[in-house]
């Protein structure tokens, strides 16, 4: 695992920050074993095309009000897809199992659970105004 302090960027300073939300890119060339003739680039940010990889919503209670925190991701011992994470803030420590229990996005925006346009920070979907 890795563990990093990290100072996060408030949009809206001095609003606390009641939830992140992270994702991951990765990239596959194969291995030595079986070579890869060229690079797969995966990309499961909100700004890229959808895949059926989601991304995560770490819901901070309470609120961090201020901006530095302490994070450290670890594979999980009982599924190696998924992740542990803890963050600790203000003398909280929150841990999080991330696990692949979204499954099944077809394409089709008609059956997206979720979001399929994001707010950019100014109060409206994007596109709205």
């Amino acid at each position: 695992g890795w563990s990093r302090d990290v100072e996060l960027k408030s949009r809206r300073p001095g609003v606390p920050i009641d939830a992140i939300c992270g994702w991951f890119d990765t990239r596959f060339c194969g291995s030595n074993a079986s070579p890869a003739q060229s690079c797969v680039e995966l990309d499961t940010s909100p700004y890229s095309p959808r895949t059926h990889w989601g991304q995560t919503v770490l819901v901070l209670s309470p609120p961090l009000a201020g901006t530095k925190v302490s994070v450290r991701l670890e594979q999980s011992k009982r599924n190696h897809h998924d992740l542990n994470f803890t963050m600790n803030y203000e003398g909280v420590s929150a841990a999080y199992e991330i696990g692949a229990d979204f499954r099944g996005f077809d394409g089709d925006e008609a059956n997206y659970p979720y979001p399929t346009e994001y707010d950019d920070g100014d109060g409206y979907a994007d596109g709205e105004q």
